[in-house]
């Protein structure tokens, strides 16, 4: 009898405890191995994105946004030739290949019709190509004027 408190003392004792016997779950596993990579990474749930890119380049400096700009304007190509260049696969393909953010700004303004007369108009037409480099910039207007020409070849081949 003597053996049997002995035993449920010790297990009185361990109880709720993790001993190498307990059998432990998928996420607490996951919690663990999220909690090295995190402790790894340097990352804490509290600290904001802004403050994180504050602390990487340094307060006040603009470092990390250093873009090259660019306007071609579009408004007097034929219709085919802007609907090409204004398709979602044609603007798609250009940012993959180029790494440039490629969008379609202003309106399209007829031949006869007046261009903007204010500056509260919508400009004319046109590809604004924003890149990290100059020279992505560059490869991407190419990549525009190779578009623009190879739809006017077809334009021409077919009268």
């Amino acid at each position: 009898m003597h053996a049997k408190k002995v035993l449920q003392e010790k297990v009185a004792g361990t109880y709720g405890k993790a001993t190498p016997n307990t059998p432990v779950s998928a996420k607490q596993i996951a919690e663990q191995m999220a909690a090295k990579l995190n402790s790894k990474l340097d990352y804490t749930k509290r600290a904001s994105i802004q403050g994180q890119l504050e602390k990487r380049f340094g307060e006040g400096e603009d470092t990390y946004t250093t873009k090259y700009e660019e306007a071609l304007e579009i408004n007097d190509f034929p219709q085919l030739v802007r609907f090409k260049l204004c398709s979602r696969d044609t603007l798609n393909n250009l940012n993959e290949l180029t790494d440039c953010r490629v969008c379609i700004r202003g309106r399209y303004y007829e031949e006869e019709e007046p261009g903007p007369q204010t500056e509260d108009d919508d400009p004319r037409l046109f590809i604004e190509i924003i890149g990290e480099s100059e020279m992505k910039v560059k490869l991407c207007r190419s990549e525009v004027t190779r578009i623009v020409k190879q739809e006017l070849l077809k334009i021409q081949s077919r009268r």
